[in-house]
């Protein structure tokens, strides 16, 4: 078995603090996106008027909506403007998503490696103590 010096031991140690808080923050923030994801799709519950994307594309008038071609002038449907905002919003939760999700996993993945050394630490003392209680009961 392959001993370390106290200063790989101390290097080791401070990597997996830092490991282990970097992994806090990252979940820490991805909550923070779920929830503010949460939030923006009841924001959306309240009316599309309250969404400041959608009612940007909502705000433009009959001249705005205007296309002038050569063959003569072509006002677009208030409806299509409504649609791009949606569909942009949505784009834009599930881009923010996508972010959050990528937070969370990888927090989790920094933190499991904290997870499953503290087990087996615990496996490890475990063991430890069920033999120092047998050879003692001999």
């Amino acid at each position: 078995m392959d001993t370390l010096s106290p200063q790989q031991v101390e290097e080791e140690l401070s990597s997996k603090r830092l490991r282990a808080r970097v992994g806090l923050v990252l979940i820490a923030l991805g909550v923070v996106g779920v929830l503010w994801i949460a939030e923006r799709i009841i924001a959306l519950g309240t009316g599309a008027q309250s969404v400041p994307l959608i009612a940007k594309f909502l705000a433009f008038d009959t001249e705005g909506r205007t296309m002038v071609t050569s063959s003569g002038s072509l006002v677009l449907p208030e409806g299509l403007y409504f649609a791009i905002g949606f569909f942009l919003y949505i784009l834009a939760l599930w881009v923010a998503a996508g972010l959050a999700k990528a937070l969370l996993t990888t927090g989790a993945h920094l933190m499991g490696h904290e997870v499953a050394s503290v087990a087996n630490r615990l496996r490890d003392e475990m063991v430890r103590l069920k033999e120092y209680l047998e050879n003692r009961n001999k």
